[in-house]
């Protein structure tokens, strides 16, 4: 909710853009969705859960700006432009980048 009142202040901190930080840290496919993989498996109470996804939220924050700078960058090669909110943005190609690299 936060993200949508004040998108250049907040980002998303779900599967696909947690999955898109993991990536950027690490460089890997396999080591992004083996680590995704720890954190979802140890989520199974909420209430545990929500001190984990925090921490992660916090540390999100470059690597999330990364993307929205990398993304752009290509965005604008393409001749298209990614706007404003580069949080938006960035949840986006994370979006987009989780449904092309983990089909089932």
């Amino acid at each position: 909710m936060a993200m949508l009142l004040r998108p250049n202040e907040h980002w998303v901190a779900n599967t696909r853009s947690i999955w898109a930080y993991l990536l950027l840290k690490h460089g890997s496919l396999s080591l992004a969705g083996e680590e995704l993989q720890l954190y979802r498996s140890g989520a199974q109470d909420s209430e545990m859960a929500y001190p984990l996804w925090c921490d992660i939220h916090a540390r999100m924050k470059p690597s999330t700006e990364k993307l929205a700078e990398l993304s752009s960058e290509v965005a604008k090669s393409k001749g298209l432009e990614a706007g404003a909110f580069g949080y938006l943005w960035s949840d986006a190609v994370s979006n987009a980048l989780y449904e092309v690299f983990n089909k089932k």
